[in-house]
């Protein structure tokens, strides 16, 4: 289904990191040196980085309209250590399987030590299953993931990022720059990629996001530090349409949940993460 890229909020939080130059040369006395005569050189001409080759196959391509009995979802719950700026795997997270638009769960299983889970067998009824996951664990924001499409084979290797309130906290202060409202919104995390199996990330793309047919949410693009990435702040709960374009084309659109804190003592803020594509 693609991959959001934990790197992005990485490199953000590093750019913020101190400005204190090194002052190893301080007091030293050096002698002066007769100056050097060069033989004038050509100047060197470097050359752009060529564009991106966007992939764009899948656009208008039909979706499925059947799947297997049962499929399973995995990937790894993962967060970032901001002393290190590593990714490192979340262990023992609760992770929760829905049906969109049925709050009872259909599956619950555990991450492991490395954070790596697997869901059960999901039943599908034969047509793609329209659901997503829950990941919690207590000190950290809660996670929905949406798969970028009803899910018509099996899911793997699929990022679950979750973060501590303190991360989320130097995220919003150090590269969105805004607040979060939690008590009634939600927060996304969206990137628009191509078609490709190893999918690229589009620059240049926009991002809309509404409720009822109206613009919702602050958007921020982020693609200074993963390309076609975006984080959208204090979108209010409830059911939302985000769809992206690009040049001419118009992406389908994706119906995702904006989820505000959970009520109980402990409770903090969530993310819903989701990829958008040009089709299946």
């Amino acid at each position: 289904m693609g991959k959001l890229s934990l790197s992005l909020f990485a490199l953000g939080v590093a750019a913020c990191g101190s400005d204190n130059k090194g002052t190893a040369d301080a007091g030293k006395t050096f002698m002066d040196a007769p100056p050097k005569v060069f033989m004038d050189a050509p100047p060197k001409v470097y050359m752009d980085a060529p564009p991106v080759n966007y992939d764009f196959t899948c656009f208008g391509v039909t979706p499925p309209t059947t799947a297997p009995a049962n499929l399973t979802f995995g990937g790894t719950t993962e967060t970032i250590n901001v002393q290190t700026m590593m990714q490192e795997g979340v262990p023992a997270a609760t992770v929760t399987s829905f049906k969109v638009g049925n709050a009872t769960a259909i599956d619950t299983v555990m991450s492991d030590a490395n954070g790596a889970f697997t869901t059960g067998q999901l039943a599908t009824g034969g047509v793609p299953l329209d659901g997503y996951v829950r990941a919690s664990k207590d000190g950290y924001r809660t996670t929905y993931i949406y798969p970028p499409n009803p899910l018509a084979a099996n899911a793997s290797n699929v990022p679950v990022l979750m973060l501590t309130e303190a991360t989320f906290g130097l995220l919003l202060q150090f590269v969105l720059m805004t607040t979060q409202d939690d008590t009634t919104n939600g927060f996304l995390l969206v990137q628009i990629t191509d078609c490709a199996a190893t999918p690229n990330g589009i620059a240049g793309a926009t991002l809309t996001v509404k409720q009822g047919g109206n613009a919702v949410g602050t958007v921020t693009d982020f693609s200074q530090y993963n390309a076609g990435t975006f984080a959208v702040t204090n979108v209010p709960e409830g059911d939302t349409t985000i769809q992206a374009t690009y040049n001419s084309m118009t992406f389908p659109a994706r119906v995702v949940g904006a989820f505000k804190k959970p009520s109980g003592n402990g409770a903090t803020g969530t993310i819903t993460a989701t990829i958008l594509r040009p089709g299946p």
